[in-house]
This record gives C-alpha cells, sequence and structure tokens, in this order.
C-alpha cells in the first residue's frame, strides 16, 4: 500500500509538473502574441495620425486658399509660414509656398515672393512651375525693373510651354522689352 501511495505522489507530481509546463508555455505565447499586437497596434495608431495629419494639411491649404480668395492676405501669410513647418508631400509643399508667395506679391514683399517662386522653380514637373517662372518674368518686369532678367523668364516659359495658359502674354511681353 505504501508503494501504491508512492505512486500516486509521483504521478500527481508528473500531472502538476506538465501543468506548469503548459502553463508556462501559455503564458509565453501569450506575451508573444500580446508584443504583435501590441506592434500592429502602433503600426495602426502611426497610420491614423499621418492619415490626419494629411486630413489637417489639406484642411489647412484649403483655409490659405480661402484666406487669399477673402484677400485676407496677412493671414494667410501667416498659415502658410505655420502649415510649411509641418512634415509635407513635396507637392503639398510647392503649393503652400506658391500661395505664400502671392500673400507676399499682396503685401508688397516682392524680395519674399520672388525667393519662394524660384524654390518652386527647382521643381520643374510641379504644376505650379509654369506659374512660378512667368509670376518671376512679371515682377522682375514690373517691380525691379530689371527687363533682362524678365526676358529671360519669358523666354523660359515659352521655351517650355509655347501653348500655355499665359503664353500670349509672355510672347507679347518678350516682344515689347527688346
Amino acid at each position: 500500500e505504501e508503494s501504491r501511495v508512492i505512486k500516486k505522489k509521483r504521478k500527481i507530481k508528473k500531472i502538476i509538473f506538465i501543468f506548469l509546463i503548459f502553463f508556462i508555455l501559455g503564458i509565453l505565447f501569450f506575451l508573444k502574441r500580446e508584443k504583435k499586437t501590441s506592434t500592429y497596434i502602433k503600426k495602426a495608431e502611426g497610420v491614423l495620425i499621418e492619415e490626419k495629419k494629411q486630413l489637417d494639411v489639406s484642411k489647412g491649404i484649403m483655409e490659405v486658399k480661402d484666406l487669399l480668395n477673402k484677400r485676407n492676405f496677412l493671414l494667410a501669410k501667416e498659415r502658410c509660414l505655420e502649415i510649411l513647418n509641418l512634415n509635407l508631400k513635396k507637392e503639398e509643399r510647392v503649393e503652400l509656398k506658391f500661395y505664400l508667395s502671392l500673400s507676399y506679391l499682396a503685401l508688397k514683399q516682392y524680395q519674399k515672393a520672388v525667393e519662394e517662386l524660384k524654390d518652386i522653380s527647382r521643381f520643374t514637373k510641379s504644376k505650379r512651375y509654369p506659374d512660378a517662372i512667368f509670376l518671376l518674368g512679371r515682377i522682375y518686369e514690373e517691380k525691379f525693373k530689371n527687363y533682362k532678367i524678365a526676358r529671360k523668364y519669358y523666354k523660359i516659359y515659352l521655351d517650355r510651354f509655347p501653348d500655355g495658359r499665359m503664353s500670349w502674354i509672355a510672347r507679347r511681353k518678350l516682344l515689347s522689352l527688346k
């Protein structure tokens, strides 16, 4: 009977040992799964934050356009500068710099407008590139009276965009500035 009791104790110890092994494995599996879930949640939160930021940037750009339409150039300039401090896509940055240059023009800050437009002109594939080149010609002609540089920008505009929206004006200006 004593050996039977010893066998039962051994059997109970084995069962407890096996139970502990499975329990520990379960905890390890759960922790590993928890880590994956946590990583997934962090990635999802990052995507949501990025989407919210993009929404905020788009909303900000619309706000700037609205301010320009309402002729509130000072506030439009401030809002542009504020948004430009964010991490933006290239096209968003170019768009905002264009609106900033329009604000500077309206506020008679011509040198700052030129700086922004020259910055935009580095992005030759941008949809604002033609407008930037044309405006540079206009500013150099009308505000700085530097006809040589104005001709240069009108020529660039006509070479790149012979059928562009402002090509007839650029052609006329180029002829009159000779």
